[in-house]
């Protein structure tokens, strides 16, 4: 029998290193998971690239005294480096990436660097380092320089679904530009057959026109070049309308494609929060995507009162992150963390609920009304057998509420 061999050998005194590589890559490049180091980190990187290119484009302005130019070129400097250790550290624990484990590691690093976010990453330090060594003109670095801003769409999950959206519908878009340029030139080709012989300084070949065609059918309307005939001006009003239309229709296929990415977001953050409620755990992935669906996410500040001893039946709560402090009429105090659930009592026993629930820190939640929770009960039998053991086991007796299926 033989044995796989890693593509990434590891000895014995490289534990530590590999630990720490970990950490970073679950810090630096797993999405999947947020903790508060991370959204910290990602705040911490957000302000850094806003720095760079507030100072970047601060300098250009002439009038701003020597001193303040030496700090802004610092800062500049500083935020610099930042993103070019951040850039390295994302070639080092690339590595630890699912899709990449199984590469030899140099090829795993180079197939990373050759991705789209790991371009833009290159190409918000080059520029600083090339100027530093050449004598290339200030000014194209200066453009390259200000592409850090793209590097926003990394930490921005609404930039990141504009992107993913753009990408799903490429070949609809590259259709609609086609449309659009198909357009121009037919514009432009008429508008000089009219006017060419009355402006031939400005619709005197199609090249000239085609200037008129594209301020007016993006509906822009400088009015440097105007029709000056009755039937160029009647052809000039529908090349608006015209424009209205074909302009429409690329901003309808992104839009459309916008809200079908922000949904499948949507989905599978609830996914994972689902999946980590052990109550759940019985259930196959399908059943988790049923269940997401019909839940609802909701985030509670601390020292919020969730509901009051004596309110009438209203949901049932899943606890994903932080405490909640369930006063009883007894006056005993419980404190619930993530995993636990409650407000289950008053639905499944068909009675006000009988104790008081506070946020003790911000809590990240997930619940269901009545009906919906009922149904799914009905839906999910493995479900159902766990909430009548809980029943059992928190209230010695079973669910006794009109409509529940036992």
């Amino acid at each position: 029998m033989t044995t796989a061999v890693s593509p990434h050998p590891t000895p014995p005194h490289a534990g530590r290193m590999i630990r720490l590589r970990m950490r970073l890559h679950d810090l630096l490049m797993d999405r999947a998971v947020l903790t508060p180091a991370k959204t910290w980190l990602d705040y911490g990187l957000i302000a850094v690239v806003l720095i760079n290119v507030i100072s970047v484009v601060w300098v250009t302005e002439e009038s701003i005294p020597w001193e303040h130019e030496e700090l802004l070129l610092a800062l500049d400097w500083v935020t610099t480096l930042i993103i070019t250790l951040e850039y390295l550290l994302r070639l080092w624990v690339c590595v630890d990436d699912p899709p990449l484990m199984r590469i030899v590691r140099w090829k795993a690093r180079l197939k990373y660097a050759t991705t789209p976010m790991g371009l833009v990453d290159l190409v918000a330090i080059l520029p600083s380092y090339i100027g530093l060594l050449t004598s290339m003109d200030a000014r194209v670095l200066l453009i390259l320089r200000l592409l850090r801003l793209l590097k926003m769409a990394r930490y921005s999950p609404g930039i990141s679904s504009v992107l993913a959206a753009i990408e799903a519908e490429r070949r609809a878009l590259v259709a609609s530009l086609l449309i659009i340029v198909l357009a121009l030139v037919l514009v432009a080709g008429i508008m000089h057959l009219i006017e060419g012989p009355v402006q031939p300084q400005n619709f005197g070949s199609i090249p000239k026109a085609m200037w008129w065609a594209i301020i007016t059918l993006t509906t822009t309307g400088y009015g440097d070049v105007v029709p000056v005939t009755l039937l160029g001006r009647i052809f000039a009003g529908m090349t608006t309308l015209l424009g209205i239309i074909v302009c429409a229709v690329p901003a309808g296929i992104i839009a459309s494609s916008f809200m079908t990415e922000i949904r499948k977001r949507d989905f599978v953050v609830s996914c994972r929060l689902v999946a980590k409620v052990p109550f759940f755990h019985r259930l196959d992935a399908v059943q988790l995507a049923d269940i997401a669906a019909t839940l609802q996410a909701q985030v509670l500040p601390a020292k919020h009162l969730i509901f009051h001893h004596g309110d009438p039946i209203h949901r049932v709560y899943f606890l994903i992150e932080g405490e909640v402090l369930i006063s009883l009429r007894d006056g005993t105090r419980l404190t619930f963390g993530p995993g636990d659930f409650f407000g289950e009592r008053a639905l499944l026993f068909d009675e006000p609920h009988g104790s008081d629930v506070m946020t003790v820190s911000e809590c990240r939640v997930l619940y269901l009304d009545r009906d919906p929770f009922l149904s799914m009960l009905r839906q999910h039998v493995p479900l159902r057998q766990a909430i009548v053991e809980m029943a059992e086991r928190r209230y010695g007796k079973r669910p006794q509420v009109p409509g529940f299926p036992l």
